[in-house]
Parts: structure tokens; sequence; C-alpha cells
């Protein structure tokens, strides 16, 4: 048996030229939509949606245990917070809420919290606050509309002097 080689090209230097483009108005291209990151599609997505829809009566059934993973990863990505069940080798899934709802209530709550405990603040007194407890993903601009959003309630108001407070004439029920 005869030995072969292969020979492999020489690697030279990488070309960082680019590739040429052109400047073109939107408008004039068909429909197209715009990600900031590649989203992978699972078949998943479309039960999960139709679950969150569906109401607290329904659950998703499937015939095997093995989508557990998948479907526990694919809620996570989702925004989705799901509970199992398992009968029979049949898998169930249940849907319990979306995980920024309760995110967003524990958020509103601890404004709150701290207005009560600090006095009038700015939002990004309140953000910095928050990051030292934990919250990492917090800023101002959330939490400008965080307060924006309890200002409907009419629990806060904001002052002159652009610093939050609480509305001494709202009345707990």
């Amino acid at each position: 048996m005869k030995h072969q080689t292969i020979e492999t090209p020489k690697r030279g230097r990488p070309d960082f030229t680019g590739v040429p483009g052109e400047l073109v108005l939107v408008t004039s291209l068909p429909p197209l939509e715009f990600s900031t990151r590649k989203r992978h599609i699972s078949p998943y997505d479309a039960l999960l949606d139709q679950l969150a829809t569906a109401g607290p009566d329904h659950a998703l059934k499937f015939g095997s245990l093995r989508p557990r993973a998948s479907l526990t990863n694919r809620a996570k990505k989702c925004g989705i917070l799901i509970a199992f069940a398992e009968k029979d080798n049949f898998l169930y899934v249940k849907f319990l809420g979306r995980a920024e709802d309760a995110s967003k209530e524990k958020r509103k709550a601890r404004i709150l919290q701290l207005i009560r405990q600090l006095g009038p603040c700015n939002p990004i007194k309140l953000a910095a606050r928050m990051r030292e407890e934990g919250d990492a993903s917090l800023d101002a601009i959330i939490t400008e509309l965080i307060l924006a959003e309890i200002a409907k309630t009419g629990q806060v108001i904001r002052r002159d002097d652009n610093t939050w407070n609480l509305n001494p004439s709202y009345k707990t029920k």
C-alpha cells in the first residue's frame, strides 16, 4: 500500500480588506426582519407560546420524557416559567407565568421600599442601590420606567427636582 501525503495550503496573512458594501434605503428593500443576534428556532417555541396563552387549565402532553431538558432550556430563553409532571412515561408541562412579570413586581416592591427608607431619590441612586444588592441588570433607565409605571397607580410622584417620592395623598388599600 502506497503512502499518500496531502499538502495543506500555507496560511498567509489574513485578509482584512473586508467585503465591499453600499448604503441602501430600507424602504426600497423587500420586508426584512432585523435582529441583533441569531435566534435558534425550536419546535417547542410554538407549543410554549400556545401554552402561555391557553390559560391555567391547560397543559402540554408529550409521549416521552425526552423533551424535558429542551423544554426547560427554551422556556428559560423565552422568559416562561413552567412545571413538569410525569405519569406512565408521559410528560406534562404546565404554565406558571412569565419570568419578567415576577421580577418586575419584585423590583417595584423593592423600589417602593427604598424610597420609604431613603426618602426622595433619583433613578440613578435607586438603580445603584439595587445593583449593590445584587440586581446587576438594572440601570437608571429601567428604574425610571418602573417608577413611571408605579406613578400610574398614584403611589409615587415626581418632584420638581426630578427626584421621586412617595405620594402623601395615596391611600393604601
